[in-house]
């Protein structure tokens, strides 16, 4: 019975210690808390005067209203849109509507930044074609009266000529009369010779006798039986009709010559891609015979037929 009664008072004892504890922490918690201000409290008046300091120490750009982006005001003040204080907008800023990105997401996202160009866009198509003689600057040289050749200054086809140069001596006895009646007319001094000199010398340009030997007969007064045929233009000549010592009729074509100094080239084109082809678009050639030599020219001409077993179309090209 005793023994219960000493644990008792022991029990009460630690009770109130601890309650007298707690009595005088507490106020003394409220004596200082009421006699200085707190931790917390001074730090935000410091966390304050920083920001205002820090801010005073940026530039300013202008002063804008939030909530409408593309105001922008000199001073600061009430917004005219909204009852609402103007937000400064400070030189270090970026731009309002950039768009920031992290740069370790950029580099997982695999964005990489360059300039931006204004440039033109074009497209290049790669084809095989062939050369061929510009059509346009074929000569053809015809006989329109009966003769032979007394001399043939070509001896081959495909041989090369010069604007001017002989390619044949013919014999023609019609040129020759035509030639000597012209030559009558042009002494003479009676009031129709004019008329009749100019109707003769019409008769040598229907007959075909070259302007040249026409000029000669004028400038020598002699008519010569043998008439010299010149090349009209530079190239090669693709059809030889005579040999020297042959006789030929009206109608005979004694010379063709195709012009050399643009040729055609007939690029085959897959029909697919015909809608990349354009009469007028620029166009650059490379032959085998002259590797690392480029030819320019253009298309003047998209033709119509399809190659049945290949399916392409021609774009001539004129180079």
């Amino acid at each position: 019975m005793r023994q219960e009664m000493l644990v008792g008072v022991m029990v009460a004892a630690v009770l109130g210690a601890g309650a007298a504890g707690y009595w005088m922490g507490h106020h003394r918690f409220r004596t200082d808390s009421s006699d200085r201000p707190s931790t917390q409290a001074t730090h935000a008046a410091h966390a304050s005067r920083t920001d205002t300091e820090h801010d005073s120490a940026r530039k300013v750009l202008y002063w804008r209203d939030p909530m409408v982006p593309g105001s922008r005001f000199d001073k600061p003040g009430k917004s005219p849109f909204m009852d609402m204080p103007l937000e400064p907008v400070y030189a270090d800023e970026q731009a309002p509507g950039t768009v920031s990105v992290d740069p370790d997401r950029t580099r997982s996202l695999g964005i990489r930044m360059g300039t931006v160009k204004k440039s033109v866009l074009s497209r290049h198509l790669r084809a095989v074609g062939s050369i061929a003689f510009d059509e346009h600057r074929l000569e053809v040289v015809q006989a329109r009266v009966d003769g032979y050749v007394e001399r043939l200054h070509l001896r081959a086809p495909l041989d090369r000529v010069r604007r001017g140069e002989p390619l044949a001596d013919l014999v023609a006895p019609q040129w020759f009369e035509a030639e000597q009646e012209y030559l009558a007319l042009l002494g003479a001094q009676s009031p129709g010779a004019q008329s009749l000199r100019e109707a003769a010398r019409q008769r040598l340009v229907v007959l075909g006798v070259p302007e040249p030997a026409i000029r000669l007969i004028e400038t020598t007064r002699t008519a010569s039986r043998i008439t010299r045929i010149a090349a009209p233009l530079d190239g090669v000549v693709t059809e030889l009709g005579v040999r020297q010592g042959s006789a030929f009729l009206p109608g005979t074509n004694l010379f063709r010559i195709n012009g050399t100094r643009v040729v055609w080239a007939d690029a085959r084109t897959p029909e697919e891609k015909m809608a990349m082809v354009r009469v007028g678009s620029r166009v650059e050639a490379n032959a085998t015979g002259w590797p690392g030599i480029a030819f320019g020219g253009r298309v003047v001409a998209l033709l119509p037929e399809v190659d049945p077993q290949t399916r392409t179309l021609g774009a001539r090209v004129r180079l």
